[in-house]
């Protein structure tokens, strides 16, 4: 029993708090919209009271930051097995002359709190942000971007972060953050991991637990696939092959531009393009082609790091668009028609994103720190890549060949009904966005692929209710009769690879199975679409162009209205018509006056011949 009260007594004694005992530490905060980084101070003083939390200093303080405290002086009494109710908690941020919002001083003001309790000083040469949480986990934040470059240029040695899962974007930028201002980003999971760090010079461990990022990959079994077999007669894979090569070497030009603190991720990325190299050689083009895609788009946040501000990202942001719109397309064939409206379809895409970009950019609400700017130059190479491809598609669309064809009239109604379908699943995808804008300006061939893209890729409700099993039969049962045009070729192919490598990794891979299914079902449609409707609707054009020379977009037939088109071919059968009846009618006079002028001259003749006989008569007599 005296045991029990001397713990009791030397509990209380070890929390007593003395007024004039501060404890402060560095926590990073952003100026939003100005894209920089600063750091502050925080204070704390901890009082004898009834559990009042307040915050001084900044000219007003939101709801979500006070909150923040509160939760944070909660969890450290709770963490220490104290009353929070016996305690005032006063903090004050220092440095800010303005608003504070934000939740991201929780981790900050959580340690204070601990460390303030116990009459002990934080660390003076690190900081750390992240949200905390009522069991006291560290929840992700924004701004890591600029936080970083603050710490670094205020000389602390680490700043300790929220963890974020190997991969993600989060975990994306806070390597760029790490690599870009040489400063160790340690990841941590909760209160507890982050006190490891607070109280004592902990460089050493920072730098052997500095942030790493690989890129997600799957470890595909190339080696244990059959070669793809789904094969359509009347196509040519050449020109996909053509197309592989050209994603392969624009992105592993990109990949080899990675330079500075960066170029550590290169050989990892050419390992990962050198597997899709080999998935393509097994014939599965539109996968190698697709992942190869991906992975440029990754390639060009680490080649192009460094120009993360806002005016380069306007700048380029305003090259792509310009570049996307200056594209020329062939004139369309019966031969080359599926390459010409891909290629339309990716151009369509590139634009429609990158207005999508061009105006968050301008919007102060969405790009707040530099982490947003980095995430709208993810977007707006992947429009520049998009257009890039789009234009490939042309010059192989020009290569191909065939007669000069054009649209009849009635695919605009054909095309609606796709649109309206698209519009049920989702009128924010960026597939139905371009579905919409082809429409409008008449490309109903590529609104018709976009709309069949958008109501196919991402759509959860394809597989609601189905087990994996059934999933992969149907899979299998859509790939193999997805035979009309080799883009359905490809994406059946493609489906059925996600499928085996589904199967061969034991069936649990629901991303393998999700991909699988939505090709197939895309390789489907598209196959149908194109032998009912884009075949069906192709005409001949009257006047034959060289389909090699391209001519601008807007010139196009499917820029224009399809039914003028129409009214200037019946005009012109119309009058070739009246010149046939123009003609055949002076033909039938011509020998109308022939045949008369023939009888004229068969009659004098026997009229002369009579009057030779009657003369030859009388001198007879």
């Amino acid at each position: 029993m005296k045991m029990n009260i001397l713990f009791i007594v030397l509990g209380l004694s070890f929390f007593s708090i003395s007024n004039a005992y501060v404890v402060s530490i560095h926590a990073p905060a952003v100026l939003s919209n100005e894209y920089k980084g600063i750091l502050t101070v925080i204070s704390l003083n901890v009082t004898q009271g009834d559990g009042h939390v307040s915050i001084t200093g900044p000219l007003n303080v939101s709801e979500s930051t006070q909150l923040s405290a509160q939760q944070a002086a909660n969890y450290a009494t709770q963490y220490l097995g104290i009353s929070a109710k016996r305690y005032n908690f006063t903090y004050t941020i220092e440095g800010i002359n303005t608003d504070v919002s934000g939740p991201s001083a929780g981790l900050a003001f959580t340690v204070l709190a601990i460390d303030g309790l116990n009459n002990r000083q934080p660390y003076n040469e690190f900081t750390l942000t992240g949200t905390i949480n009522a069991n006291g986990t560290v929840g992700l934040i924004g701004g890591i971007y600029d936080k970083a470059g603050a710490a670094a240029q205020n000389g602390m040695k680490y700043i300790v972060v929220p963890y974020a899962p190997n991969g993600s974007e989060e975990n994306f930028l806070y390597y760029l953050s790490q690599q870009a201002y040489n400063i160790p980003v340690v990841e941590v999971k909760n209160v507890s991991q982050a006190l490891i760090y607070v109280n004592s010079d902990q460089s050493q461990l920072a730098e052997s637990n500095r942030v790493t990022y690989s890129f997600p990959s799957v470890n595909y079994l190339i080696n244990s696939l059959p070669n793809a077999n789904v094969t359509c007669s009347e196509c040519n894979a050449s020109y996909f092959s053509q197309l592989d090569n050209f994603t392969f070497n624009l992105t592993r030009s990109e990949i080899e531009s990675i330079s500075g603190n960066y170029s550590s991720l290169k050989p990892a990325l050419l390992e990962q393009l050198y597997s899709y190299e080999n998935i393509s050689k097994k014939g599965y083009l539109y996968t190698a082609a697709d992942l190869s895609f991906l992975e440029y788009i990754n390639a060009f946040d680490l080649a192009n790091q460094g120009d993360f501000g806002l005016v380069p990202a306007e700048s380029f942001v305003s090259n792509v668009s310009s570049y996307c719109s200056s594209l020329t397309q062939p004139q369309m064939t019966n031969l080359n028609y599926e390459y010409l409206i891909s290629g339309q379809v990716r151009q369509d895409w590139g634009e429609s994103n990158i207005a999508t970009v061009s105006a968050e950019l301008n919007n102060s609400n969405i790009t707040d720190s530099t982490d947003a700017i980095i995430i709208e130059m993810q977007d707006a190479s992947e429009s520049y890549a998009w257009c890039v491809s789009a234009s490939k598609m042309f010059d192989i669309a020009a290569s191909i060949g065939g007669n000069a064809t054009q649209f009849s009239s009635s695919i605009k109604n054909k095309a609606l009904q796709y649109l309206n379908t698209a519009k049920q699943y989702s009128t924010q995808s960026i597939y139905t966005i371009a579905a919409e804008n082809a429409y409008n300006s008449g490309e109903y061939g590529a609104s018709i692929y976009s709309s069949i893209y958008s109501s196919t890729i991402g759509n959860s409700q394809l597989t609601s209710g189905l087990s994996s099993g059934t999933i992969l039969n149907i899979t299998y049962k859509n790939a193999v009769n997805a035979t009309f045009g080799e883009w359905p070729v490809q994406f059946a192919n493609s489906a059925i690879f996600y499928a085996d490598e589904a199967k061969l990794h034991g069936g649990a891979e629901a991303a393998n199975i999700t991909s699988a299914f939505s090709l197939a079902v895309l390789a489907d449609s598209l196959s149908a679409a194109n032998s009912q409707v884009i075949a069906a609707e192709m005409v001949p054009v009257s006047v034959v162009q060289n389909p090699s020379t391209t001519i601008p977009a807007q010139s196009q037939p499917g820029a224009t209205s399809t039914s003028s088109l129409q009214s200037e071919i019946n005009l012109l059968e119309v009058v070739l018509g009246l010149v046939v009846i123009i003609a055949a009618f002076l033909i039938t006079m011509l020998i109308v006056t022939i045949m008369k002028l023939n009888a004229l001259e068969r009659k004098i003749e026997m009229r002369n011949a009579k009057v030779k006989t009657d003369s030859g008569r009388r001198s007879r007599r």
